[in-house]
């Protein structure tokens, strides 16, 4: 049996710990982040331009004369087939951008049956889809998991005591 440890050795050993570590040394979880956040930058351009084209496309597909006295100047839209070949591209480059969530495969995939007219191969979106479920595997974030007396069961346990 091993001599108890004693107060300088246990102090020791938690200024160790405590210890900062150096500035050129990552923690896994603030690697994964700066990771991630390269990536964001480039998926939310992407996604931005798709939904700003997808808008357009939706104003364009209505007829905007019966809507022109709301406002006071005139609203030119380009043509339908314009915006609608800008759209189609869009998603194709979103599809074939990388991820930044898992919901964000997610979409991927239900995107996946309706590529008829968008220029991009099906294998491609999939083989884009396995990076992706690669990636966000290899550089998991760090959940937080609620306190005790948060969420759901404070709520029951209040309705319990007005009945």
């Amino acid at each position: 049996m091993s001599a108890p440890a004693t107060n300088t050795k246990l102090s020791v050993f938690i200024e160790a710990c405590l210890e900062p570590l150096p500035d050129d040394v990552l923690i896994d979880t603030q690697y994964n982040s700066m990771i991630r956040k390269q990536r964001h930058a480039q998926w939310h351009k992407e996604y931005y331009r798709y939904a700003t084209l997808k808008g357009l496309l939706e104003a364009a597909t209505y007829k905007w004369g019966e809507c022109a006295y709301l406002f006071s100047a005139p609203i030119f839209l380009p043509p339908r087939d314009q915006v609608l070949k800008c759209y189609r591209e869009a998603l194709a480059n979103l599809l074939l951008t990388p991820a930044v969530r898992k919901g964000d495969v997610d979409w991927k995939k239900r995107q996946i049956n309706d590529l008829k007219y968008v220029p991009v191969d099906p294998t491609e979106v999939e083989a884009a889809i396995v990076a992706d479920e690669a990636f966000l595997a290899a550089h998991p974030t760090k959940r937080t998991h609620r306190k005790v007396g948060q969420g759901v069961q404070p709520d029951l346990e209040r309705e319990r005591d007005r009945r």
